[in-house]
């Protein structure tokens, strides 16, 4: 598997189903999909949201420097800030949106809470994060290497949202409408290695702000021979991609 012909197609596509629920119709059997006026894209990352949006301006908000420099150089009003924390008036946008950046938010529930928060009435919330049993392969690896060599596991992957906790969650945000869909792929590898490098090519290693302690090259082959021994009978190891969408509205 080459990286960048498996990440790029699947976050377009993503950002492309992201932006068509946002605008799908308020109303029962509208036809027509919806058009805002300013939308926030929140967690810019590398891009493809962004420009999907349905909107006649789009501002971005991403934790990461770079990341907002590369919105501004695209064209887009640009701002580094928390994403539970966004530095922004309330009720200041009629769409925020977001795709592959509240699951590693250190607060979930604030952040869903601000975004709700920056809702002007009659709003909308779309928004598609990883979760449950996404990377359960890699985790189980890492889990049973660093208990048998250290008799303990450090945080190396952040935690995933149950998405049986996700419509308590929004509710307690205070959006009206909540509608959680779930939507989960496998993919298969036959090396650890391989998987390893189509996540550097999308973007999404090392979420976690503090690193945990190096172990060191023979563990790391350890975990690799872990991996492996989840193959199947064609030598391949079925490693799960969920995502969760969340959608919600701020009412009127």
């Amino acid at each position: 598997l080459a990286g960048a012909a498996v990440i790029a197609p699947r976050a377009a596509r993503l950002a492309d189903e992201v932006a068509a629920r946002a605008g799908e119709g308020a109303g029962e059997g509208a036809q027509a999909p919806r058009r805002f006026g300013c939308a926030l894209d929140l967690g810019v990352g590398a891009g493809w949201l962004a420009p999907r949006l349905p909107a006649d301006r789009v501002v971005a908000l991403d934790p990461a420097a770079p990341c907002a420099r590369a919105a501004r150089r695209a064209g887009l009003a640009a701002v580094t800030g928390r994403l539970d924390r966004p530095p922004f008036a309330p009720a200041s946008f009629d769409l925020v949106a977001s795709m592959g950046a509240l699951d590693t938010v250190n607060d979930l529930p604030a952040a869903l809470a601000a975004a709700r928060a920056l809702l002007r009435p009659g709003g909308r919330f779309q928004a598609a994060l990883a979760g449950g049993e996404t990377l359960l392969a890699l985790r189980r690896a890492l889990f049973e290497a660093e208990e048998a060599a250290f008799g303990g596991v450090a945080p190396r992957l952040h935690p995933m949202l149950d998405p049986a906790q996700a419509p308590a969650l929004l509710q307690r945000a205070g959006f009206a409408d909540p509608v959680v869909d779930v939507e989960q792929w496998t993919l298969r590898y036959r090396a650890l290695a391989d998987l390893v490098r189509d996540l550097r090519a999308g973007g999404l290693a090392g979420a976690l702000a503090s690193r945990p302690p190096w172990r060191g090259r023979a563990f790391w082959a350890e975990v690799a021979a872990r991996f492996a021994a989840q193959a199947d009978g064609e030598g391949r190891v079925a490693v799960k991609v969920g995502i969760i969408h969340l959608r919600g509205a701020a009412g009127t």
